[in-house]
C-alpha cells in the first residue's frame, strides 16, 4: 500500500510512501502525521550503503527518492484493523510454543506443548512430571536414571541397589489411574498413610514391627534405623560399611578388634546367642537368665 503524500511537498517527484505489510487504506491514514523511522536509497554509499535511515512524519517525507520505503517492526497499527488472514504467519509462529500435539508426558499421560517439553532418553515428559518416583524431588537430565520407565534421583537408584541388591526391585512403582468407578470400592490410601501403615515386617535387633520410613534393609534382614548400629559400640553403620556375624550387627573396627582379641569369632558368636536369647526373653514376657560369658 503507497501512502499519498502532502501537497505542500517540495519534491513532487516523489508522491509516494511505500509502507511494508501494511494493506489497507484505514491502515494508511492511521500513520499519517506519526513520527516513524524511513528507510530509503540515496545516489552515493555512506559507510559502505546506500540506505539511510530518518525520522519524521509520514505526511512529510525525505525526498531525494522516487519512493521512500517506511520500514516498521513494532509500531503496528490497531489489531481491530486487522482483517483475517494479515499477519497471520507470525501470529502463527508465536502460537506454535501452546498449541496441542501428540506427544503425551510418559509420567502422567496428558498432552505435552513445546514450551513445556522435556525429552530424556527419546521420551517426552512434562518439565513438572520429570521427577524421582521416590522422593519426588525435580531431576536434571544430567542428574537422573531410569529402570524400567520409572525415574528416580541418583542417591534413590544407589539405595535401591543397596537395599535390594539388584535393580530388579522397585521402591513402589506408582500405578497408573484405574478407570473410574464406585470411589468407596476404589479408595486407596495415600502415600503418607502408606508410610505409617503396619507391615508384617519385624526388626531382626528388636522383634518390632517396622514401618516403611523407617526401615533398613540388608542380607534380607530388616531393621529400624535407629537399630541399625554396632551392637559392641552403638557405632553408626550404614548398608555400605557394616559386618554382621550370627544375625548381630557391628562396625569394621570393632568387629577387627574383637577377632584381635581372641583370636577367633567364637566368643562373639556365644555372645550372639545370648543377645538372641535375651531378645526373645523380652519379646515373650519372661525374665532372661544370666548367662556368664566365658
Amino acid at each position: 500500500m503507497y501512502l499519498f503524500r502532502s501537497k505542500s511537498n517540495q519534491y513532487p517527484n516523489t508522491s509516494l510512501i511505500q509502507i511494508e505489510g501494511v494493506n489497507t487504506t484505514e491502515e494508511v491514514n492511521w500513520y499519517k502525521g506519526k513520527r516513524m523511522a524511513y528507510i530509503y536509497k540515496a545516489k552515493t554509499k555512506k559507510n559502505g550503503s546506500h540506505y539511510r535511515c530518518i525520522w519524521g512524519k509520514v505526511a512529510r517525507p525525505h525526498g531525494n527518492s522516487g519512493v521512500v520505503r517506511a520500514k516498521f517492526t513494532s509500531n503496528l497499527p490497531p489489531k481491530s484493523m486487522e482483517k483475517k488472514g494479515q499477519r497471520q504467519k507470525g501470529v502463527e509462529g508465536r502460537m506454535s510454543s501452546f498449541t496441542g500435539t501428540q506427544q503425551k508426558c510418559k509420567a502422567c499421560e496428558k498432552t505435552v506443548y513445546p514450551v513445556e517439553l522435556l525429552s530424556a532418553d527419546g521420551v517426552s515428559y512434562h518439565k513438572s512430571c520429570f521427577k524421582c518416583s521416590h522422593c519426588k524431588s525435580r531431576l536434571q537430565l544430567s542428574r537422573y536414571s531410569s529402570m524400567e520407565g520409572v525415574l528416580y534421583c541418583k542417591p534413590h537408584y544407589e539405595q535401591l541397589f543397596k537395599e535390594s541388591g539388584s535393580f530388579t526391585k522397585n521402591f513402589q512403582s506408582p500405578a497408573k489411574p484405574a478407570e473410574k468407578s464406585n470411589p468407596e470400592l476404589t479408595r486407596t490410601p495415600s502415600r503418607v498413610a502408606g508410610m505409617f501403615s503396619g507391615t508384617q515386617e519385624k526388626c531382626a535387633t528388636c522383634s518390632k514391627t517396622v514401618y516403611p520410613i523407617e526401615k533398613v534393609t540388608v542380607e534380607s534382614q530388616t531393621y529400624h534405623k535407629s537399630c541399625f548400629k554396632c551392637s559392641h559400640g552403638g557405632c553408626p553403620i550404614s548398608p555400605s560399611n557394616y559386618a554382621a556375624l550370627e544375625g548381630i550387627l557391628y562396625c569394621k573396627h570393632h568387629f577387627a578388634q574383637l577377632f584381635k582379641e581372641k583370636g577367633s569369632y567364637n566368643h562373639l558368636i556365644k555372645s550372639a546367642s545370648i543377645k538372641r536369647s535375651a531378645a526373645a526373653a523380652v519379646a515373650a514376657g519372661t525374665p532372661a537368665t544370666a548367662v556368664p560369658e566365658s
